[in-house]
């Protein structure tokens, strides 16, 4: 690993360091601790005990923020668009998720809309606005509330549920398809797009990288 990181044990952390907890990086693999110390963007930090990659310069930072912008620009076509568009007996339907709520609650299904008005749409849009925040400087937020919301990132990535929702979308298709014309939509693309955008959000996010851009900007 060189001279990117500084190893220490956890005998030699001191009680200030521990709890600025941002200061500290944990290696994934075989739990050792370091600290963080600046680097060049193109440089590259390994463990030096199991060879984990504990940090990978910028280039990973720059991924989230082009998902996090096109995250926040898909999540409006793919909330209240029309996802689905039924011809059926004569009749025009078409319905959007945001119309999907409204109807569920209608009919009393109100676990089946606050499900998804959760786990679809304030979870997933919450975290949007956290990447937001975090990899974007702003000294009051990543101040205050940077590291809230890196907790909140950290905690919530398992129930953002955009993939559940689309899988119940395409459940009603295959049902319908038989007995009707349904069409695809913009709406249906966006929502395809957000939750792939969604997924590979999940899957470049290093979180030790973002308390590292929180510590030099603090």
């Amino acid at each position: 690993m060189g001279n990117n990181y500084e190893n220490i044990y956890q005998s030699q952390i001191d009680e200030e360091t521990l709890k600025d907890n941002s200061k500290l990086l944990l290696c994934p693999e075989c739990d050792e601790i370091y600290l963080f110390e600046m680097i060049n963007k193109r440089q590259r930090a390994k463990c030096h005990r199991c060879g984990e990659i504990l940090y990978n310069g910028d280039s990973t930072i720059t991924m989230v923020k082009v998902l996090t912008i096109s995250g926040l620009l898909l999540f409006y076509p793919a909330i209240f668009l029309p996802v689905l568009k039924i011809r059926m007996a004569g009749a025009n339907l078409e319905t959007s998720t945001y119309e999907s709520i409204f109807a569920f609650t209608t009919k009393a299904y109100w676990p089946i809309a606050i499900s998804v008005v959760l786990f679809a749409i304030l979870i997933p849009l919450f975290r949007l606005v956290a990447y937001l925040t975090v990899v974007f400087k702003n000294q009051f937020i990543n101040h205050h509330l940077g590291r809230t919301f890196i907790r909140f990132l950290r905690a919530s990535h398992e129930w953002s549920m955009i993939d559940v929702y689309f899988m119940g979308i395409i459940v009603t298709v295959a049902k319908m398809v038989d007995r009707s014309e349904v069409e695809l939509t913009i709406g249906t693309l966006s929502l395809i797009l957000l939750m792939v955008n969604n997924i590979l959000l999940q899957s470049v996010t290093h979180y030790d990288e973002l308390w590292k851009k929180l510590y030099e900007r603090n």
